[in-house]
C-alpha cells in the first residue's frame, strides 16, 4: 500500500505528539490507480474500524481489521483499499491507498476479508 501525502504528513504529526491516527479501513469498487496526491478512494463502499493495533516491534505498527459477511454484505468486486483517520464523512483523512483492479476480491456476502496495514518508519 502506498502512503499518500496526507498519510506522510500525519505520520510526521504523530512523531510530534498529535493523536490523529488511522482508525478505519475501507474497501472500494473503483478502479483508479494510486497517486500520492489521492485524498479519497474512487468508490468507497464498506468502512470498518480496526480490530487491533500491534506496536510491539520497534518502528512498526500493524493495524488489523476484518470485514465479515455483514460488514461487507452483498455482491461486489473490491478493487481498492484505503486507510482513513475517521469514518465516512467530510472530515476523514486518507493515509494510504492500494489499487488492485487486475486482482479484484470478489465477495458474495458469505466471505470474510481480513486486512493488515503495516506502517513502518525507517
Amino acid at each position: 500500500m502506498g502512503a499518500v501525502n496526507e498519510g506522510k504528513s500525519g505520520t510526521a504529526l504523530l512523531l510530534t505528539g498529535t493523536n490523529k491516527i488511522p482508525d478505519y479501513c475501507v474497501l472500494g469498487t473503483g478502479s483508479s490507480s494510486f497517486s500520492v496526491t489521492d485524498t479519497d478512494l474512487n468508490t468507497p463502499v464498506h468502512w470498518a474500524t480496526f480490530d487491533s493495533t500491534d506496536a510491539t516491534t520497534v518502528n512498526k505498527v500493524i493495524y488489523t481489521t476484518t470485514f465479515d459477511s455483514v460488514t461487507a454484505s452483498g455482491t461486489a468486486a473490491y478493487k481498492e483499499l484505503g486507510v482513513f483517520t475517521s469514518g465516512a464523512s467530510s472530515i476523514n483523512t486518507l493515509w494510504g491507498k492500494e489499487a488492485f483492479a487486475g486482482n479484484a476480491i470478489t465477495a458474495d456476502g458469505t466471505i470474510e476479508i481480513q486486512i493488515q496495514y503495516t506502517m513502518e518508519i525507517w
